[in-house]
């Protein structure tokens, strides 16, 4: 799955109302990457919305939403001074219920958490020792079958190929 710019815009603005609409970055990137990694754990392997990870001195942030939404390249996200603040809720038409209900819960799980307890369990994690890393990495990391992965990515190259042969049809 390539990342789906459209699923991770709906995810950060519903983890933002649940938080009455604005919330510290750190924190909801955070999540975002928690809730990425559960689905991958989880539901078949599957990304909430495919980007690939990066380590900072807050955990793993997922990348390619983070520099679209600090850039202020998100039109219903504004980014101002480590804060997110929601313009205006986009709906959730991009994600499954489940992936409605993984925010939700680890939205509730972490919400009273601080920023810097949320950093020392991601420090714990054993993707830990990346840098930079994307999902076929942090699918073997949990413990998923190499075979399986590479499966998964050969589908996942495949749906891409196929998805970009009929964009440009």
């Amino acid at each position: 799955m390539s990342f789906d710019i459209f699923a991770a815009q709906e995810a950060c603005s519903l983890l933002l109302l649940l938080n009455n609409g604005v919330g510290d970055c750190r924190k909801i990137f955070q999540i975002l990457y928690l809730a990425d990694r559960k689905s991958i754990n989880e539901m078949c392997y599957d990304s909430i919305f495919g980007d690939n990870y990066i380590k900072t001195d807050y955990g793993m942030f997922p990348n390619k939403l983070y520099k679209s939404i600090i850039s202020n390249n998100v039109k219903n996200i504004e980014f101002l001074n480590n804060e997110l603040i929601l313009k205006n809720d986009i709906g959730t038409d991009h994600l499954s219920d489940y992936d409605v209900e993984i925010l939700t819960y680890l939205y509730n799980k972490y919400k009273n958490l601080s920023i810097s307890e949320i950093a020392e369990i991601m420090n714990n994690f054993k993707e830990n020792k990346y840098s930079e890393f994307d999902k076929y990495q942090l699918m073997e990391e949990l413990g998923i079958n190499k075979d399986v992965v590479k499966e998964i990515k050969d589908r996942d190259d495949h749906i891409d190929y196929v998805t970009s042969f009929l964009k440009h049809r």
